[in-house]
Formats: structure tokens, C-alpha cells, sequence
């Protein structure tokens, strides 16, 4: 296993992540805003490049904001 780390797109936090010793792309999500990126390893084995997979509903990512019945 390695160790790859990654910025995320959307609030620029540094993620980590442990691939296989051959991987050479994943996905994950970030552990601050909850963006899925796919991931890439880049020109120096530790970092990798990231793109957003898809953005999450409400903008940058994070929970949706839950409705009440009365709101509905």
C-alpha cells in the first residue's frame, strides 16, 4: 500500500488516502466538504492531481439542508 495525497477542488484541503502499491488512479471524497474526486497519480509519487467527479446538491458539497413537513 502507499499513500496518496491529494487537494481537494472545491475548499483546497489536503486528503489522504492508501491505494494499492500499482494504483495509478482511485476516487475518494474529501473529508472537509464531501466533494468526490477522482484522483491521479501525478509527477511525484506522493501527490496526486484530483477532478471532481460530480458536485453534490447545495454548491460546494456537505449535506443537503433537511425540510421540514411544514416547509414541504
Amino acid at each position: 500500500m502507499k499513500t496518496a495525497e491529494w487537494q481537494c477542488t472545491a475548499c483546497d484541503a489536503t486528503n489522504r488516502r492508501l491505494v494499492a502499491d500499482g494504483a495509478t488512479s482511485a476516487t475518494d471524497i474529501c473529508v472537509t466538504c464531501h466533494m468526490p474526486h477522482r484522483i491521479e497519480i501525478g509527477e511525484r509519487p506522493v501527490r496526486w492531481t484530483s477532478s471532481p467527479l460530480s458536485p453534490l446538491p447545495g454548491g460546494r458539497g456537505g449535506r443537503q439542508r433537511e425540510v421540514s413537513v411544514d416547509e414541504a
